[in-house]
């Protein structure tokens, strides 16, 4: 049983980590976005906002 609960949390961590990689990576785009012609308001999806 802890065997496949630690396989299950390496699985969520290696999600969660490609989650922040896309979080940052909508940053730093809306960062570049907003220095240019238009301000962009980044907006967080709902689906990480209830967990």
């Amino acid at each position: 049983m802890k065997k496949i609960n630690s396989k299950k949390n390496n699985i969520s961590k290696k999600f969660m980590v490609q989650l922040e990689k896309k979080a940052s990576d909508l940053a730093e785009s809306s960062v570049a976005k907003s220095c240019g012609m238009f301000t962009y308001e980044p907006t967080v999806p709902s689906s990480l906002l209830k967990k």
